[in-house]
């Protein structure tokens, strides 16, 4: 975990991305965990695949809680969580551009996002293959957000399965939302929003 006022600053390159992943897939790893964290703190040019959260069962390959990282340009696949099996995000203000996000699954929330009492903005993602019960791409719940020019494919669950949101404000403006499969709301599902 990056504890209190400590800072990660992962920057790889696009021709050599930094790899986290674990020696045994099927056993995984722990994710990397923003605690509290400064928020210089910034993953670009990462490979994160392959984590299976424990503890707490929330957020596979990133935790947030009460941080603000950077995650930009970043390859998050293959992760699973509860909740949030790509990001979990609590009380934080992330800025989460230009990654894609493939085949990450959570058991109830947010197969390759979930934003939670946060502020982020969340713009030019590829999301696609994800699952979760509901918003197998993101998943919002009572924060106020920005989800824009984000590319969310073939994501499936049973509510909402590109972007479903819960009691949350904000901008969501000009995403391309295409082959998502849901029982209620296939691109888009919102709820006392």
């Amino acid at each position: 975990a990056i504890a209190e006022n400590a800072a990660l600053i992962a920057v790889g390159s696009e021709q050599e991305n930094i790899v986290f992943t674990p020696l045994n897939p099927v056993l995984g790893w722990q994710g990397i965990q923003f605690q509290s964290s400064a928020a210089a703190s910034r993953l670009e040019y990462c490979l994160l695949e392959w984590a299976v959260s424990e503890e707490a069962q929330m957020g596979g390959a990133v935790h947030i809680e009460n941080a603000s990282p950077s995650i930009a340009n970043c390859l998050i696949q293959h992760n699973t969580a509860i909740n949030g099996a790509g990001i979990y995000c609590l009380n934080g203000n992330p800025v989460i551009s230009n990654n894609t996000f493939l085949n990450n699954t959570a058991a109830d929330y947010g197969g390759a996002i979930y934003i939670e009492a946060s502020s982020p903005i969340i713009s030019g993602n590829q999301i696609g293959e994800n699952t979760a019960d509901r918003g197998a791409g993101i998943f919002c719940y009572e924060t106020d957000v920005s989800i824009d020019n984000n590319y969310l494919f073939e994501n499936s669950s049973t509510y909402g399965a590109g972007i479903s949101c819960i009691r949350t404000e904000g901008i969501i403006q000009a995403n391309q939302l295409v082959l998502n499969d849901a029982n209620q709301g296939g691109g888009l599902y919102l709820q006392d929003c």
